[in-house]
């Protein structure tokens, strides 16, 4: 079966496997802002007598109220979650121009994104005070004549929240995110283990930055903040000073909310990079194999996962590549790899065509000019052809045989042919086809006027770094899918008892060479200069790892096949570019 036509029910498998595993990540995601509450509580009911601690703090979490406020709340964080998980999950639009990135900016999801985030920010903090036996548990109370007062410095620390919301998704949420695969798989709790403190510490540093812009913005606007709400709610204003320590609550209350979106984030790498093994080959429609999960370019987080299965199976799984190495019975065909091979190396190909198409045109000083920019002279140096019935010239390597196309030529009646100039050449064919040319080139004229103007050339013309920074996106897909195949020919010199593998070898050997030569374009690339314009660090990291990868790749070829290089049929240059591997 074709792997580009894969059945519906193994892509109903595939989601399947996905949702299991977003499952697990919104559930932990939700079960961490939980706890953190839970601890909260803990720790603000202390008391020294421990039996009254327990007590307070359990009759705290088992009221009705908490969990009156604590449902709403998690409502916000299962919405905002499953929204966010649409980054980590289907794959990304690539935005070539400034402008197309500004409006995506102004997006429906984006604005109940960035609404919910603020939303979070601002109920978190509510939700804490409510929990705390203090004088900043309400917004408002009870003053003199019996009249509502507001509270400013509840006021003032869930409007802290709601700006760290704001700050956090502006910062965050708009750029681009992209899953980092551990590069050892650890047990679940350990690698929760490891990350947490440096998550904590992390928190701790990044929730700096928003709590000092906050205190500045309310001492040039709170008073104006302040009064506005108060009198839209018909509430008084106190003349109370803010207590210095709630500027230390802000702060660690922009810690708690940036920990768990941070915990969001590990959640979703903890379970969405999990090694899945794919079956080789399927017995019934409904499973979904590992040929069929190269193909999956709407959902890239389960073809990663699937050149992660290559790669692991390349390096330790004998059993499993014995199954590439099997033939079809009957008819003795390797079906099981071709279809393997065919996902990898067009997965390669693609990865190494987007490179060449970017580079070229950043590299390139100018383009060259259409074909079409001379007519004038190319009609001028034929005008006689032009008033002349069609006749192909055909060269005669034997001038004694007959061609019967030219004989039926010359005997067409005169009469007809001139019909047939007439008929071309009419007035109102000439005058239509002039007219659409003259519409053509004056508006070809405007386009190009347009284009010399420096503002419509910057904010509408396309960004060929930014496709290359998507492409690079993929760049981990691309490194364990090159040291796959790699490792499984080299595997192959003693494994493969029928040669199913060394038959796609220069085919295997010719994709890298030439994905190896699109990486070393983009040496030229000022992106990729680090005193150079637009330097970004994550694409440079991602190029030399792909380079590395390809060469160790090449390397472990020709040092098992180096004997009999010869024997594959290669083409020249390729066979001079694998010279500095032997």
């Amino acid at each position: 079966m074709d792997s580009n036509l894969k059945p519906s029910n193994a892509n109903n498998n595939f989601k399947e496997v996905l949702l299991k595993k977003l499952s697990y990540a919104v559930t932990f995601s939700v079960l961490s802002h939980l706890i953190v509450i839970f601890m909260y509580t803990f720790i603000i009911n202390f008391s020294v007598q421990p039996l009254q601690w327990l007590r307070q703090t359990f009759s705290t979490l088992t009221s009705f109220t908490t969990w009156l406020h604590l449902i709403p709340f998690a409502s916000i964080i299962f919405a905002q979650i499953m929204i966010c998980a649409k980054d980590y999950v289907l794959k990304g639009t690539c935005q070539l121009t400034r402008f197309r990135r500004f409006i995506s900016i102004f997006s429906v999801r984006t604005f109940l994104l960035g609404l919910l985030h603020v939303a979070v920010g601002g109920v978190a903090i509510w939700l804490y005070l409510s929990l705390s036996e203090s004088q900043y548990q309400n917004l408002y109370n009870s003053c003199k004549d019996s009249n509502q007062c507001l509270v400013e410095g509840s006021f003032f620390m869930i409007l802290s929240g709601l700006w760290t919301g704001l700050y956090f998704f502006v910062q965050v949420c708009l750029s681009d995110k992209n899953l980092i695969f551990p590069v050892i798989q650890q047990r679940k709790l350990l690698y929760f283990k490891a990350r947490f403190l440096p998550l904590l510490k992390e928190s701790k540093e990044a929730a700096f930055y928003p709590t000092a812009y906050f205190f500045l913005i309310y001492y040039s606007f709170g008073s104006y903040l302040r009064d506005l709400f108060a009198h839209s709610f018909k509430l008084h204003v106190q003349d109370d000073h803010l207590n210095i320590f709630l500027y230390g609550y802000v702060w660690i209350f922009a810690t708690l909310y940036i920990l768990n979106m941070n915990l969001m984030r590990f959640f979703f790498e903890l379970f969405l990079t999990e090694p899945i093994v794919y079956p080789i080959t399927t017995m019934y429609d409904t499973e979904a194999s590992l040929s069929e999960a190269f193909f999956l370019n709407n959902m890239p987080i389960l073809q990663h996962l699937a050149c992660l299965d290559l790669y692991l199976l390349s390096m330790w799984s004998p059993q499993r590549r014995q199954s590439l190495f099997t033939l079809s019975q009957p008819g003795g065909h390797s079906h099981t790899w071709n279809h393997m091979v065919q996902g990898a190396l067009q997965l390669i190909n693609e990865f190494t065509h987007t490179l060449n198409r970017s580079a070229d045109v950043l590299t390139k000083d100018e383009k060259l000019k259409p074909l079409t920019d001379k007519p004038e002279t190319s009609f001028k140096s034929t005008p006689y052809i032009q008033h002349q019935p069609s006749i192909p010239q055909v060269k005669q390597k034997y001038p004694n045989m007959r061609n019967i196309s030219m004989s039926s030529l010359q005997q067409l009646d005169p009469i007809m042919i001139e019909h047939q100039q007439n008929m071309n050449t009419s007035p109102l064919t000439s005058g239509i086809s002039e007219t659409s040319e003259s519409v053509q080139e004056k508006l070809n004229r405007y386009l190009d006027c347009l284009k010399s103007f420096q503002i419509i050339k910057y904010v509408f013309g396309e960004l060929p770094e930014v496709q290359i920074q998507h492409c690079l996106r993929n760049g981990q897909l691309i490194v364990w899918t090159t040291q796959g195949l790699s490792n499984i020919a080299v595997a192959s010199f003693t494994e493969d008892p029928y040669g199913v593998v060394q038959k796609d070898l220069p085919v295997l050997i010719t994709s890298l060479i030439e994905l190896k030569l699109s990486i070393e374009k983009l040496n030229k690339v000022p992106m990729f200069s680090r005193k150079g314009p637009g330097f970004d660090y994550f694409s440079f990291k991602m190029k030399n790892s792909v380079n590395t990868a390809v060469k160790r790749s090449l390397c472990n070829i020709c040092l098992t096949f180096g004997s009999y290089l010869q024997d594959i049929p290669l083409k020249r240059d390729i066979a001079l570019q694998l010279q500095c591997y032997l």
